[in-house]
């Protein structure tokens, strides 16, 4: 996991909240009326405002996320409860912070504890009643409007058309995204023998198939990391469908792609570490109009690793083993795509 800055303390905490401007005097907030929640990489707050009648809501301070992915986030959000049922959080503030203050977002309050602790949580991040869960929230993303998901890549904001949420991503076309974000994570590789020999020879091998790339693809608003810690539920088990689930969460790294793109990242993840993904498979892609043999799977399953290639070092310790281990396997599920 990336190393966490300090926690912050009630001061920086009633400080963030005063900016958002969500409660009547947060100077004055008691340290009561926080609960610090989850073990991710943002500081995360429940917020119980002691005036009679007020609202339980959620408080998401950027301490590793930038202001761009919350800003991303809140507008992807917006978008998916406004198109979709999924039972994402209300967007009540967001702040972009200053050099001396991060940003911030407030959101109601979303009940029930995730469907797994982290990507390392391999028997509840393959189990098929989860996975199928995921498949059917895959398949909600592509319930947005075409026009009301405009260009490709990561959401650089949202707007309001004839009364209606839009998100802007960062590129007008879906190849050039794609190109260049995997050529982000494989001119930076981590320091490890096996992923620098391997990196020059999956940008290469994008770059000579990139004319089978289409330009502009039915876009969805998705999150390519998506799995079942994203999924809420209200006793702790996966429920018969969507409609039960107590929320949809962390949408900081939401992003226009195509709905198979989202598909294969998320397939990607889930599988990394099973001998067999064919249950996988099969409880995913059930709930999605496309099956595992998409077209363009092998540009898409490297451009989901391009991201371990350049944040291996980041997300595990380099020299232990766990990283040796994780690099070799990256290297060769890059080798078995462009040999």
């Amino acid at each position: 996991m990336p190393r966490r800055s300090e926690p912050l303390s009630l001061e920086d905490v009633r400080r963030v909240l005063a900016h958002l401007d969500v409660l009547p005097d947060a100077a004055t907030l008691p340290a009561s009326a926080l609960t610090a929640v989850g073990d991710g990489v943002n500081d995360v707050y429940v917020v119980d405002p002691p005036e009679p009648g007020a609202e339980r809501f959620v408080l998401k301070v950027g301490t590793f996320s930038t202001a761009a992915n919350l800003r991303g986030g809140a507008a992807a959000a917006r978008a998916l409860r406004a198109y979709t049922s999924l039972p994402v959080p209300e967007i009540l503030a967001f702040d972009p912070g200053s050099d001396d203050r991060p940003a911030a977002v407030a959101m109601s309050y979303c009940p029930g504890s995730p469907l797994a602790s982290g990507f390392d949580d391999t028997q509840h991040l393959t189990d098929p009643a989860r996975v199928s869960l995921l498949g059917a929230v895959v398949a909600a993303f592509d319930l947005v409007p075409r026009k009301a998901a405009i260009g490709y890549g990561s959401i650089q904001r949202g707007d309001v058309v004839d009364g209606r949420p839009r998100v802007v991503a960062t590129h007008d076309r879906f190849d050039d995204w794609l190109v260049g974000y995997a050529r982000k994570h494989f001119e930076s590789p981590a320091p490890h023998p096996a992923i620098e020999r391997v990196a020059p020879a999956a940008l290469e091998y994008l770059l000579a198939n990139r004319d089978r790339l289409p330009s502009e693809p039915s876009p969805a608003v998705v999150l390519t990391d998506l799995s079942p810690g994203n999924l809420l539920a209200l006793d702790g088990r996966p429920p018969a469908s969507v409609d039960d689930l107590g929320g949809v969460v962390d949408l900081e790294r939401a992003k226009v792609t195509p709905v198979a793109f989202a598909a294969v990242n998320v397939e990607y993840l889930l599988t990394t570490d099973v001998d067999d993904p064919t249950p996988v498979q099969h409880a995913l892609y059930d709930e999605l109009p496309c099956g595992p043999d998409v077209p363009l799977r092998d540009l898409y399953r490297l451009t989901a690793i391009s991201r371990a290639v350049s944040g291996l070092d980041t997300w595990t310790e380099p020299g232990t083993d766990a990283y040796d281990r994780r690099a070799r396997a990256v290297a060769h599920e890059l080798d078995a795509i462009v040999e």
